[in-house]
């Protein structure tokens, strides 16, 4: 018997480590967000990691990681501050110049069946983009619970008159179906998808029509023999770009599609960015051949 006892013992601790964390804030999760917008596809990555202290109340931090990037898992931006209380989830936006947002309430796990809630509207489906001031109400259509990895987790089937994504869930400990904070609502040509998350080495989500957690389809370099050198592709406040197929016209694309910058270059030129907001840059670059370049850059 005192055997038996000494296997069940240990054998509790591991276990534990396989139930599915019920909290948001959760260092050892991995979120693989899939994002659709005008210029292609691509996967943010989210991981939420150091607290900190905002006017007395305990958040931690949320960075972003661009997948794009062929050193994605070095290069990460702060973007949110997040706190859980009671089931419910509010963040604060690291806005541009470093301001910190009021605060938002994201989500609510106490909801019910019936029950409403208002969220933030976001811009663009890209999580990269500032949230508006405007808010969108969601209704809660009907409440369960799925099972996963052993452990039942609350799920609310959300509907909103801005939702792009139909049956869209939020699921306890792991957020929106639509992506970690891309919940309700998006607005301006962009939807956002939780391809996958992790906790630790464990996959304890996976979309069954994502094939893969990370996916980036249209993005790519696109070549056509123009000889450019462009750099840095990780930009503060200057772009370098220099060629022999001059002149060469340049036209950098916001997510939201915009040309935010078109220029005739004729000689190597050192470019001003210090205007542009920080996020991630489409820079077409066409000769006059008509050959073109096509590069990503990520403004800080």
């Amino acid at each position: 018997m005192k055997r038996i006892i000494l296997i069940i013992a240990l054998a509790l601790p591991l276990i534990s480590l396989s139930q599915v964390n019920k909290s948001i804030i959760d260092t050892s999760k991995t979120w693989y967000n899939g994002v659709s917008h005008l210029n292609g596809k691509y996967t943010n990555i989210y991981k939420i990691k150091q607290d900190t202290l905002i006017e007395s109340k305990s958040y931690n931090k949320v960075y972003s990681y661009y997948s794009g990037d062929s050193n994605y898992l070095e290069y990460g931006r702060l973007i949110f501050f997040v706190r859980e209380d009671s089931n419910r989830v509010f963040i604060r936006e690291n806005e541009y110049l470093n301001d910190i947002s009021e605060e938002y309430k994201v989500y609510d796990f106490n909801l019910n069946k019936g029950d409403t809630i208002t969220v933030p509207v976001i811009l663009g489906g890209d999580i990269w983009s500032s949230y508006s001031y405007n808010r969108g109400l969601i209704s809660i259509d009907s409440v369960d619970s799925v099972n996963i990895n052993g452990t039942l987790l609350k799920r609310l089937f959300i509907s909103s008159e801005y939702c792009y994504i139909e049956g869209e869930q939020w699921i306890e400990g792991i957020g929106s179906t639509q992506g970690l904070f891309e919940a309700g609502t998006v607005i301006d040509g962009g939807t956002g998808i939780l391809n996958c998350l992790y906790q630790g080495d464990l996959l304890i989500y996976h979309r069954g029509d994502s094939p893969n957690c990370i996916i980036n389809v249209g993005l790519e370099d696109v070549k056509n023999e123009i000889s450019v050198k462009l750099y840095p592709t990780i930009i503060d406040d200057v772009l370098n770009i220099s060629s022999t197929d001059y002149p060469l016209n340049i036209t950098l694309i916001d997510l939201f599609g915009r040309e935010v910058l078109k220029e005739t270059l004729y000689y190597d030129k050192t470019i001003n960015t210090s205007s542009l907001k920080s996020g991630y840059y489409t820079c077409k670059l066409t000769s006059k051949n008509n050959k073109t370049l096509i590069k990503k850059i990520i403004k800080r």
